[in-house]
Order: structure tokens, then C-alpha cells, then sequence
């Protein structure tokens, strides 16, 4: 067999520069295009795991917030709870607050008026007793008790202190009060004595006054000496207020049922 070396050499030639086609149009863009897809590859594969570490990072820290946010919750919690309850015990003390205030309102409004009906009861009690005792005092009177009262106030001026002797003896006038009318005799014969017990510089003059009840009183501007039934009357009457104020003070007031204050 005979070898055509023409053919073979341009079948060789043929050969390389199928090689050389292949290698520059077919090869190399496939090389390089799986070298760019191997790179767009690694890429998304880089880009995938920064995607699943930030997304990792992201669930740690969302974990983290609902930690805090369970946490604050259970705060807020809590702080209400406690608020509620520091508001449920304000609100109880100030009702028992009002409670006590109400009831000491109470009880001070009742003993006021306790005191205003007892105060009340027991003046008109003693002016009535005074009253009663002044009128049949006056009813009894006669010639002898009136002349009995002269002789106490006679004695009452011999025991006068001397602020008072010297403030009636030095008057430009001094008036005599009586109880019962006297004539000019029973009125001479007391200036008399006045002037023997007194030595005054100015006038006496005489009225009548009914309410000293079997009494007499003397009087200048700035002195009074007194004698009268009335002044033991007021004692008497004093005494009786003050037996009445003390029983009115024993008297115990009833506080208000704390179960029906509470419930109100």
C-alpha cells in the first residue's frame, strides 16, 4: 500500500487547525464560561452562607428581644400588679379614712348637740329654780326679812376692803338700790348709817329695783357693793349646771356599727 504523504501531511495540517479552531472558538469560551459559572457559583455559595450566618445572627438576636420583651412583659407585669395593689390599699385607707372622719363627725355632731340640749336644759332648769325661789322669796317677804337684809348689808359695808371703801367714799354721788320701796324714815335713817360707815362727799340718792330680790345694793361710777338674795340664788344655780354638766359628761355615746361604715 502506498501512503500519499501529500494527503496525510494535509490531513495533519487539517487536524491542527481543527485543534486550533476547537481551541479558540469551542474550548477556551466553554473554559471560560464554566470559570465564570464555577465563580458565580462559589459567589451565591458565599453570598448563601453571609445570607445564613446574618440570618443566624438575626435569630440570636430575635431570640434575645423576646427574652427582653418576655422580661419587660413580666415587668410591666408585675408593676402593675403592684401599682394595683398600692392603689387597692390608698383606695382602702382613704375609705377608712372617711370612715373615721365621718364617724368622728358623728360623734362630735351628736356630743355638740347633746352638750348645746344639755347646756340649754340645764340654764333654763336653774333660772327657772332661781326664778321660782327669787318669787317666793319676794311673795314672803315682810317688814322683818327687809330689815334683816338691812342689817347684812350694813354688815357688809363694815367689812368693805379699802380699794372699795375709798371708791364709794370719794364719789361725787352714789345711788342706793333696794329690792323693796322704803319710806323717807327707813331711807334717812340709811343715809345715816351709809354716811357713819362711808364719810362720802357727795350725794345718796334711793331707787327701787325689784330684780336684786331682797337685796340692796350700793353704787358709785366705778364701785358696787352688793347684798342679795340673788347672789346665793346664782350659787344654787351654778351648783345645779354643774351637777348637770357633769352628768351630761358621763353620758357615753355610741359609736356607729364599723361593719355598716365598712360595707357603706
Amino acid at each position: 500500500m502506498q501512503i500519499d504523504w501529500i494527503t496525510v501531511a494535509a490531513q495533519i495540517v487539517n487536524f491542527l487547525v481543527l485543534v486550533w479552531l476547537l481551541g479558540r472558538f469551542l474550548y477556551r469560551p466553554v473554559t471560560e464560561a464554566m470559570s465564570v459559572r464555577e465563580r458565580g457559583i462559589a459567589e451565591r455559595l458565599a453570598q448563601a452562607a453571609e445570607r445564613q450566618e446574618a440570618a443566624a445572627l438575626r435569630e440570636v438576636e430575635f431570640g434575645e428581644r423576646l427574652a427582653a420583651f418576655e422580661r419587660e412583659r413580666e415587668q410591666r407585669r408585675e408593676q402593675v400588679e403592684r401599682e394595683a395593689s398600692e392603689e387597692k390599699a390608698r383606695l382602702i385607707e382613704a375609705a377608712r379614712r372617711d370612715a373615721a372622719e365621718a364617724e368622728r363627725g358623728w360623734r362630735e355632731g351628736l356630743a355638740r348637740e347633746q352638750r348645746e340640749f344639755a347646756g340649754a336644759l340645764h340654764d333654763e332648769l336653774a333660772a327657772a329654780v332661781a326664778f321660782a325661789a327669787g318669787r317666793c322669796l319676794a311673795d314672803l317677804a315682810d317688814t322683818k326679812v327687809e330689815a334683816r337684809a338691812i342689817e347684812r348689808f350694813v354688815d357688809r359695808l363694815a367689812t368693805l376692803d379699802e380699794p372699795a371703801r375709798r371708791g364709794l367714799a370719794g364719789a361725787d354721788a352714789l345711788v342706793v338700790a333696794t329690792a323693796f320701796e322704803l319710806d323717807a324714815g327707813e331711807q334717812a335713817r340709811l343715809e345715816a348709817t351709809i354716811r357713819g360707815a362711808l364719810a362720802p362727799a357727795g350725794s345718796v340718792r334711793f331707787e327701787h329695783a325689784p330684780q336684786l330680790v331682797l337685796g340692796i345694793e350700793l353704787r358709785s361710777a366705778d364701785t358696787r357693793v352688793t347684798w342679795s338674795v340673788s347672789e346665793y340664788l346664782a350659787e344654787a344655780q351654778r351648783r345645779i349646771g354643774e351637777r348637770m354638766a357633769a352628768a351630761q359628761a358621763a353620758v357615753h355615746v355610741p359609736a356607729p356599727s364599723r361593719a355598716s361604715a365598712t360595707d357603706a
